[in-house]
This record gives C-alpha cells, structure tokens and sequence, in this order.
C-alpha cells in the first residue's frame, strides 16, 4: 500500500518507520529534550518508489537496506535532494 508513516514529535527516543511494499512517505519527527533526532527508516524487499522527509544528516540517524540483495554501499543507489528532501 502507498503509506504515510509518521514518527512520534517530542518525544526523548527516535523512531523505526517501516513502509513495507509500496510507494510511502516517512516523516521521521523532530525528537525534542534535547535529543538529536535518531530515527532508523528501515527498508525491506519489494520497497517501491519510497520517499524520506525529515532526514537529519547527523551520525544517529540512519536508512538501512541491509535486507535487500545487492545494495552493499551508498554508490547503489539513486538519491536525490529535492527542496530538502531526499
């Protein structure tokens, strides 16, 4: 199903967001008190045409594909940054 999965605001943890099959959109939220965001956006085969919005660039969060065959490394992907999204 095409998905709109939305992370927890305000809240002292980050979030795992999985879309499952299909086209999603992950919001991962602002995790505030002091925290840096920490959210994992999790992808799985059969992943579609998924979209990620609010992605820090920071070292806790993190995008992870290590369940899909044959995406080894970031040159294995197609990633675009489109008016702050990827």
């Amino acid at each position: 199903a095409n998905d709109h999965l939305y992370g927890d605001n305000g809240t002292n943890v980050g979030d795992i967001l999985n879309g499952g099959e299909g086209n999603d959109y992950l919001y991962g939220g602002t995790n505030t008190g002091g925290w840096a965001e920490r959210d994992q956006f999790v992808f799985d085969a059969d992943w579609g045409a998924d979209r990620i919005f609010d992605f820090a660039d920071n070292s806790f969060e993190k995008i992870d594909f290590s369940s899909i065959a044959g995406i080894t490394q970031r040159s294995d992907l197609t990633i675009t940054d489109g008016a702050g999204y990827a």
